[in-house]
């Protein structure tokens, strides 16, 4: 029987890189699963994928800037499934400019996917996660949330304010058995990470495999962290730490600065 037999969640984020590795984990323990993103196929090929080995996979386009989308999804996650047990909040985007030549608009993008949706899609689980008896909130945070980087001020922002946001909100739904804790990865293999490489690269003068090199040497092991190292992680914060709720816990294979 897997750590998660019976157990519903949500995964936003779910198309691709942490989020659908998050998924495929769930899967292989056995969970029932919402899986969410803007990229309707992406999710779909993924249930397809992952569904006969979980409890079931339901693919849910969902965009988290979208208050009626998210909405929506609880909705229908409530009328497939009867419940839900965790919400991993791991939607993200990258802006990638200095401030002073920064958009305004694209700049705020970040802030409301990566901090308002996770808030949107928190908020709106709640009483569905305190019915459960035994919620678990993860949310995909960044290293960068607490040692920030140039260029990078919209993201760093955002995932600063999540790591923020996930203590406050710990502590106010902790006596509902709900816990909430952050993972905060550094760089991870994902196509989110080489196309803002490639962003840097246009501002730096660095090709990509520059500053992946340059990445790298500032870990103790040298490398990036994978997806299925941060799905492990999510993992146990859903299961077995019982003891942990309101932390912001990096995985940065040694990652430093």
């Amino acid at each position: 029987m897997g750590k998660l037999e019976n157990q519903v969640a949500i995964i936003t984020g779910a198309g691709r890189g942490i989020g659908a590795g998050i998924a495929r984990r769930f899967a292989e323990e056995g969970a029932r699963l919402v899986l969410c993103s803007r990229t309707e196929k992406q999710i779909a090929d993924l249930a397809d994928e992952i569904g006969p080995l979980s409890g079931g996979a339901m693919a849910v386009p969902v965009d988290v800037t979208s208050q009626a989308e998210i909405d929506s999804c609880v909705k229908d996650t409530l009328e497939t499934f009867g419940r839900i047990d965790i919400v991993v909040n791991g939607a993200g985007t990258q802006y990638i400019s200095s401030v002073a030549l920064s958009d305004p608009n694209e700049w705020l993008y970040d802030i409301n996917v990566n901090l308002v949706g996770a808030y949107r899609f928190c908020r709106t689980a709640l009483p569905a996660l305190a019915a459960s008896k035994n919620g678990r909130i993860v949310n995909i945070a960044s290293r960068m949330g607490n040692s920030p980087g140039p260029l990078n001020s919209a993201y760093a922002a955002s995932k600063a304010g999540l790591i923020a946001f996930t203590t406050s909100l710990a502590s106010e739904v902790a006596r509902d058995g709900i816990h909430v804790n952050a993972i905060c990865p550094a760089f991870v293999e994902t196509k989110l990470l080489y196309d803002s490489m490639i962003k840097m690269g246009k501002l730096t003068g660095q090709n990509v495999d520059e500053i992946r090199n340059s990445l790298a040497e500032r870990s103790m092991l040298r490398r990036a962290v994978t997806t299925e190292e941060v799905a492990a992680l999510a993992i146990f914060l859903v299961t077995e730490a019982t003891g942990i709720t309101g932390q912001s816990i990096n995985i940065t294979a040694g990652a430093h600065g």
